[in-house]
Formats: C-alpha cells, structure tokens, sequence
C-alpha cells in the first residue's frame, strides 16, 4: 500500500493508520518532494507532478516491488495517486483518493499543483521567509487539517 501524504503535511499524519495497516500490508508512506522527510536541497527547487511520480517508481522499482498495490492519495497527493496510475497503470491494483482538489480539466490540475508546489518551495527555499512560514504552519497547521 503506497501512502502519500498532501501538501503541506507529512507522512507522519499517517502515522495512526500505517499502525493498522502494518500487520495486513506492506505499507510505504511518501511525502512530497521537499517536504516532511523528503530530500530538501538548498535553494528553490521546483517539484513537478512528474518528479514525485517518478520517485514513486523508483522507490518501488528500489524495492522491488512488482505487484500490484493500493495507492492512496491524500489532498493534493491524490492528483499524484491520479498521475502515478495514468503513467503506471500495471502498479496500482486500488486508487483510494481522499479529499481530492476538485479541477475542471487534466491541464487546470497540473497547473494547479505545479504553482502550489512553486508558492511553497519559495517560501520553504528563502532562508529569510523560513522561519516565518514555519511559524505560520506551528500556528495554522492544526486549523488548517484539522477543521
């Protein structure tokens, strides 16, 4: 089961559900290019929707996997889940999709995604508004998924 986790989250708000879920699946958690645990180089560097899908592959290929498997796409990760199944079909048995962004076309979608990704990585890359944004999250965060 491939977990992924939307913007501005981490995987470890699947923290709860991986504990349940462990014992029946394998359980892989993503979070998204330059957030949570994902690798986070210095500077702007600007995710597409075709560089986490990508990773998704090759950390499935890494681990062999070849079967198969649920994918569950949180927020704006289920237009990930969306696009890895598009693009890997032959991988995804499930596609669970949780409060999904509601987009009018396949285009708006991307384009969507792409800016959001771009307005936080400038954020999370500028060393001057970094500590500001997280203060912002600190405060917002628990309103933000919570309500």
């Amino acid at each position: 089961m491939l977990l992924l986790a939307g913007l501005l989250a981490s995987t470890r708000y699947w923290k709860q559900i991986i504990e349940q879920l462990k014992s029946k699946y394998r359980v892989i958690a993503f979070d998204q290019l330059g957030f949570g645990l994902s690798p986070k180089p210095d500077g702007f560097v600007d995710y597409s929707v075709e560089d986490n899908i990508q990773s998704y592959n090759e950390t499935l290929d890494l681990l062999k996997i070849k079967t198969p498997i649920t994918v569950v796409g949180y927020s704006s990760s289920a237009i990930l889940a969306l696009a890895f199944a598009a693009r890997y079909p032959e991988f995804v048995k499930k596609l669970v999709l949780i409060t999904p962004p509601i987009h009018y076309s396949r285009e708006t979608a991307i384009a969507g995604l792409n800016k959001s990704f771009r307005t936080y990585k400038l954020f999370l890359g500028d060393s001057f508004l970094k500590p500001f944004f997280r203060i912002f999250l600190f405060i917002f965060r628990p309103i933000l998924y919570w309500t």
